[in-house]
C-alpha cells in the first residue's frame, strides 16, 4: 500500500477467512482484522471484498475520510465494526452478517451511512458510543436477512427476493480469489522436476 497520508490507497476484491481459526489464541482472536485502516489512513477505500469468519472484519483506527463500500462481513458469532479515534467515514452497501451480535464500536466516526443490510441471528446491533452524549445513528440501514444462496458453501450469490437486490448491492464474486500463479520464467527462475 502507498503512503495512506497521501490518500488514494484501496482494497479491491479481497478473500479473507478463519484468521482467527489459523491462530487459535484467544488474544489473537479478539485482535484479528481482515480489513485495518490504521493511524494516518486517510481517503483509502475498501471495497468489493469478503470477510469470511472473522469477528473483526472492519478494524479503523485514528484514521479518517475513508470508504466502506459493497463488501461482504460474515461472522459465525459476534461481529465487531470499530472506529475508534477515527472520523468522517463513509460506510455504503455492506453487508454485516453475523450469526451473533452485530457491534459497531464509535459509530459517530461513520458520517455517511447509505444502503447497509445488517443481519444479527442474536437479533441485536449494539452501537458503543466514544463519548456518553454521543447519539450516531446508522442512518438508512435495513435490519434483514440478505438471502444469500449458501454462504456456507461458498456461494454468495442473493436468492430471489433478497433485499440487497432493492439496495443495488453487488453479490461478491471470489472465483477468481487465490493465489495467482506466475510462470517461473518471468520470475527469473526455472522449475525443476
Amino acid at each position: 500500500m502507498t503512503n495512506p497520508r497521501q490518500g488514494g490507497s484501496a482494497i479491491y476484491s479481497r478473500y479473507y477467512e478463519d484468521i482467527s481459526r489459523a491462530h487459535g489464541s484467544a488474544l489473537f482472536v479478539a485482535i484479528s482484522s481482515s480489513y485495518y485502516l490504521d493511524e494516518e489512513s486517510e481517503n483509502c477505500i475498501v471495497e468489493n471484498n469478503l470477510s469470511l469468519r472473522v469477528a473483526r472484519p472492519s478494524h479503523n483506527h485514528m484514521a479518517k475520510k475513508n470508504k466502506i463500500r459493497n463488501n461482504v462481513f460474515i461472522t459465525e458469532g459476534d461481529a465487531r465494526l470499530t472506529f475508534p479515534r477515527s472520523s468522517d467515514f463513509t460506510l455504503e452497501k455492506n453487508i454485516i452478517y453475523a450469526t451473533g451480535k452485530i457491534i459497531i464500536e464509535n459509530p459517530e466516526a461513520v458520517t455517511h451511512w447509505s444502503k447497509n443490510l445488517f443481519f444479527s441471528g442474536a437479533g441485536a446491533i449494539l452501537k458503543a458510543w466514544s463519548t456518553p452524549e454521543s447519539s450516531a445513528t446508522i442512518g438508512d440501514a435495513n435490519v434483514t436477512d440478505p438471502l444469500f444462496v449458501n454462504w456456507q458453501q461458498g456461494d454468495f450469490r442473493f436468492r430471489p427476493g433478497s433485499p440487497a437486490h432493492a439496495l443495488g448491492l453487488s453479490p461478491i464474486d471470489i472465483s477468481r480469489a487465490g493465489l495467482i500463479k506466475t510462470p517461473a520464467h518471468r520470475l527469473g527462475t526455472t522449475f525443476r522436476h
